[in-house]
This record gives structure tokens, sequence and C-alpha cells, in this order.
């Protein structure tokens, strides 16, 4: 009885390489493009953000204005503009 040695495991790469150039230099331009779009898309994000929060924040100060000169004023009247409950 003759036990055959079983054949060593060949060493694959986990993705096969591209055969050819042309590949290669789509898959680069390709990558180049996407790390583009993603700068792109994140610095769009951040100023629309930015823009939000000057608007909430100047948003805020009229309205902690408008609230400091009803306190002083010691009125009950609603301020124009203003709807009583």
């Amino acid at each position: 009885m003759t036990t055959q040695a079983e054949p060593a495991p060949s060493r694959r790469r986990l993705l096969p390489r591209p055969s050819s150039a042309r590949t290669r230099i789509i898959g680069w331009v390709l990558l180049l493009v996407l790390a583009a779009l993603a700068v792109v898309t994140f610095v769009t994000w951040r100023l629309l953000i930015q823009g939000i929060d000057e608007r909430v924040d100047a948003s805020l100060r009229a309205e902690v204005g408008e609230f400091a000169a009803l306190t002083e004023s010691g009125s009950t009247r609603p301020p124009a503009g203003g709807s009583r409950p």
C-alpha cells in the first residue's frame, strides 16, 4: 500500500493581478477618481454644515436678544409678530 504525498498548496494571491497594462492603468485611474470624489464630497458636506451652523447661531442670537429686550421692559405683551397662547 503506497501513500502519495499531497501536493503543497500553491500560494495564491487574494486578488489576481491584472494581466495587461491597460487593465492596471484603468484600475489606478478609477482609484484616483474615487479618491477625488470622496474628497470633494467631504469638503462640500463640511461647507454645508458650516453654513447651517452660522445660520442657526445668528437665529439664536436674535432670539436671545429679543428675549432679553422683553424681560428688561417688564412688559407682559408679546413682541410684535408674536402670538400669545
